[in-house]
């Protein structure tokens, strides 16, 4: 299966999630992401790593073991779909729209994420965790 995974699935795993973790590393799932992805992630680390308790090298030496069980996709390559996902998620989170266009491009089953704002449109099916967990 093909999935898209959201910042917040990443950060829940750096985090410490055991469950999403063992998602993350599962051989059931293809991960893709768009690249900015982990830009979004590092802007973050400061809050990150405060909440999990980890130093900034622990941040990163994470943030790279994550990495290798997700596949990057590249702007250029989903940028056609920029516009519909935009129209898609509307004023909502008008930066999900890069997981949307991620998602059409790759012909995504589902986008993993545990952010509600998704749910505004109907092009891509999200799952949360519960959900992918059950698969």
């Amino acid at each position: 299966m093909k999935v898209v995974i959201d910042a917040n699935i990443i950060i829940s795993a750096i985090l410490g999630s055991k469950v999403t973790n063992e998602i993350i590393v599962s051989e059931k799932y293809e991960l893709y992401a768009p690249r900015m992805i982990f830009s979004e992630i590092v802007r973050h680390r400061e809050e990150i790593s405060d909440k999990s308790g980890i130093n900034e090298a622990e941040f990163y030496e994470t943030l790279s073991a994550l990495a290798v069980f997700i596949k990057l996709v590249d702007y250029i390559n989903y940028q056609g779909y920029i516009e519909k996902a935009k129209e898609a998620i509307g004023r909502r989170d008008i930066k999900d729209s890069d997981y949307i266009a991620c998602a059409l491009e790759i012909d995504a089953d589902f986008i993993w994420s545990n952010d509600k704002d998704f749910s505004v449109q109907n092009d891509v099916e999200v799952k949360n965790t519960s959900e992918v967990m059950r698969l």
